[in-house]
């Protein structure tokens, strides 16, 4: 993800939500050096979070996480395995495979990003944010992750939100 375009959404989130952000860039993405791979997805979340507790002495326990999209999977898999305060997953994907050609069966050996294997390991709140009407990531993928979390926060289904407007709506700041 290119943060660039994001910062007043940052900025604003921050401040409705009276709390620090740090954000950062995938890599291979934006002014960020790299290839994009799942791998390199999972060292980028790792190398924030070494950062934020070793150069900003935060306590997992106060950090929540957001993903949105992609964003999810990183969000995930770290939470899967260090227990953070929180999750918020907005239009996230069950898996590679599952987003592209809307498959439904078990999670293969070989599909990239298997947020719907990963989320019941998640031992902290999560809450999902997903449009009605998405089309790049549909709904169903939202209801099928909440299903499997073991600490589900009520979720958010935005009506007449798709996969662009999603962030748009002003109806996650209070639930956040």
């Amino acid at each position: 993800m290119d943060i660039g375009p994001w910062f007043r959404y940052l900025r604003r989130l921050g401040k409705r939500c009276e709390s620090n952000v740090f954000a950062y860039e995938y890599s291979g993405y934006g002014l960020s050096g790299g290839r994009p791979s799942e791998r390199n997805l999972y060292a980028d979340i790792e190398s924030v979070v070494k950062t934020l507790v070793c150069n900003k002495h935060m306590n997992c326990k106060r950090i929540i996480l957001l993903g949105e999209s992609i964003g999810s999977v990183p969000s995930i898999y770290l939470a899967s395995s260090i227990s953070m305060a929180g999750v918020i997953l907005k239009a996230p994907l069950m898996s590679a495979i599952r987003t592209m050609y809307h498959y439904s069966g078990n999670t293969w050996t070989f599909d990239p990003f298997p947020n719907i294997e990963l989320i019941s390991k998640v031992d902290c709140p999560i809450l999902i944010i997903h449009g009605t009407e998405d089309k790049v990531i549909d709904i169903s993928h939202g209801i099928s992750l909440y299903k499997r979390c073991r600490h589900p926060v009520s979720p958010l289904w935005v009506s007449g939100r798709n996969h662009s407007t999603l962030r748009l709506d002003e109806q996650f700041f209070p639930r956040i």
